[in-house]
């Protein structure tokens, strides 16, 4: 299973993957089920998602020591926070409508999350703020509104370094 142009994945990351994005996607199908009246239909398909996501789970605990160490972490995250902007790019290009307005936001998103990475180091006491609307990183404070979809700042919520 390839995600991202470039990028291969181990049989036990692309189950994984196939888990996970199945599990959203028979969560889609358990939402249509139970507004077209099929509540039956619905109730499986949701037992179908809690399934993916045990099966999901168990490959990332799986998943889990095969990860390096910190540094080594660091840079993959680094290519791969860098890889993102040039493939949401061409994804926007492809599309039109709501999902290029979509793939718009995760562009600016992924810019974002590149830059952030590049400082990380500085302002290291500053907290981060994620919007939950978009998936905009904010340091420091909270911003009055998100500047990618201009959520209003009870949609952020902070992880900091002194956090468990």
């Amino acid at each position: 299973m390839q995600v991202s142009k470039g990028m291969e994945y181990s049989s036990l990351e692309a189950a994984y993957l196939e888990e996970a994005v199945q599990a959203a996607r028979f969560e889609l199908f358990a939402l249509r089920a139970q507004k077209d009246g099929r509540p039956r239909a619905a109730a499986f398909l949701r037992a179908v998602v809690q399934a993916k996501n045990v099966h999901a789970k168990k490959a990332l605990m799986q998943l889990r020591g095969r990860i390096g160490a910190t540094p080594d972490n660091m840079s993959e995250a680094e290519a791969m926070l860098g890889a993102l902007p040039e493939r949401f790019s061409e994804l926007v290009n492809e599309a039109e409508g709501a999902p290029q307005s979509l793939l718009s936001q995760f562009l600016k998103t992924s810019m974002n999350h590149k830059a952030r990475m590049g400082r990380l180091d500085k302002d290291a006491d500053e907290p981060f703020h994620v919007c939950t609307v978009c998936g905009f990183i904010a340091e420091g404070d909270i911003p009055g509104r998100c500047p990618v979809c201009q959520a209003l700042p009870e949609k952020f919520e902070t992880e900091s370094a002194d956090a468990t």
